[in-house]
C-alpha cells in the first residue's frame, strides 16, 4: 500500500511540473525583397501544414529576416520556410507536388532527393536561444531565391 501512494505521489509531482521549454530564433535568407511575405513553421509531426502547430508570416521586406518563437516545449522539431511571392496564403506546386515558390528546410534536409521530417529534425534545449538558419531554395536547382533589391 505504502509504495502504491509513493508512487501514485511521484507521477502527480511529474505530471504537474511545468514543461521544459526554450527559446528558438529562426534566421531565413535568400528572400527576393519586395515579393510577398515570408512564413516558416515549426513542425512537431511531419512536414506538411497540419504537422506544424506553430508558424508566424512577415512581409518579404529584407534579404534575411528573424523569427522569434518564445516558450516553445523542449523536444525534436523540423523547421519549414518558403516565400509566398503572390501572397495567395499557400505555397504553390506544380502537378506533380513539387514547389514552385523557394522552400527552405532545416538541417540541410533538401540535400536529400526526398527530404523527410526526420531529415529536417532538430533538437530544442530548455532556456537556450535555438538558432535555427534557413535559406530558401528553389526545388530542383539547389539555388537561392534571387533578391531583387
Amino acid at each position: 500500500m505504502k509504495l502504491s501512494i509513493a508512487l501514485a505521489a511521484a507521477l502527480f509531482v511529474a505530471a504537474s511540473a511545468p514543461a521544459l521549454a526554450g527559446t528558438v530564433l529562426i534566421n531565413i535568407s535568400g528572400i527576393a525583397v519586395g515579393q510577398g511575405s515570408v512564413k516558416v513553421a515549426i513542425c512537431d509531426t511531419g512536414l506538411a501544414e497540419e504537422g506544424c502547430p506553430i508558424s508566424a508570416s512577415q512581409p518579404a521586406i529584407a534579404p534575411s529576416q528573424q523569427f522569434v518563437f518564445e516558450d516553445v516545449p523542449t523536444g525534436s522539431y523540423a523547421f519549414v520556410g518558403y516565400q509566398d511571392l503572390n501572397n495567395n496564403g499557400s505555397p504553390d506546386k506544380n502537378f506533380l507536388g513539387i514547389p514552385k515558390e523557394p522552400i527552405a528546410l532545416s538541417n540541410g534536409a533538401w540535400e536529400k532527393l526526398v527530404p523527410t521530417f526526420g531529415d529536417a529534425q532538430m533538437p530544442i534545449y530548455e532556456g537556450a536561444a535555438n538558432r535555427i538558419p534557413l535559406t530558401l531554395k528553389i526545388f530542383g536547382g539547389g539555388k537561392k531565391a534571387a533578391s531583387a533589391q
